[in-house]
């Protein structure tokens, strides 16, 4: 059966380089969502994510792996991101247009002190040919430098700041 979803935070984006999402607890919560919704960037950029084990004091750069997949009606391509964080979306489009995405980040597996971040999305953004079209992307990614489990997550554009939308955090029982 479902577990039950619960709204923990919403945050406005306006002019915001990052946002922080502390506290969580896979004790309480078996899985965490993120929904990022109609956010835009000043700059065309990727939004990416790191995790922190010490609720957001300092955040992991390094042991990071993500693979996307992503289509636009006449591309279909598979990409690999960067090393030092989570990437969310393709980045390849202009600013002027929203990213929606729904982040999932089930509890560490294995949920012990030698854990590894892992998460999965899904998601569109827009771009601009003749005529306009939508981008729909999926991917994952995972954290095996053997942190432990992680507690808070951090997401940011790679360049400029987040300039609209907004950023929902839901917890599942």
């Amino acid at each position: 059966s479902a577990g039950a979803m619960t709204l923990i935070s919403s945050t406005s984006l306006s002019s915001t380089a990052s946002v922080s999402i502390t506290g969580l607890n896979f004790s309480t919560y078996k899985t965490y969502v993120v929904y990022l919704v109609s956010v835009k960037n000043s700059a065309t950029a990727a939004v990416v994510m790191r995790v922190s084990t010490d609720n957001g004091s300092t955040w992991k750069t390094s042991g990071y792996s993500t693979s996307y997949i992503y289509a636009n009606g006449t591309t279909l391509a598979s990409v690999a991101g960067g090393t030092s964080y989570f990437q969310i979306n393709t980045g390849l489009y202009s600013s002027a247009y929203p990213i929606q995405a729904a982040i999932y980040l089930p509890s560490p597996v294995p949920a012990t002190a030698s854990g590894f971040a892992q998460f999965y999305y899904s998601g569109s953004e827009g771009y601009t040919t003749s005529p306009t079209n939508s981008v729909t992307t999926s991917g994952s990614g995972n954290n095996t430098n053997g942190y432990g489990e992680y507690n808070a997550v951090q997401l940011y554009p790679v360049s400029g700041n987040f300039t609209s939308g907004y950023i929902n955090v839901y917890g599942i029982t």
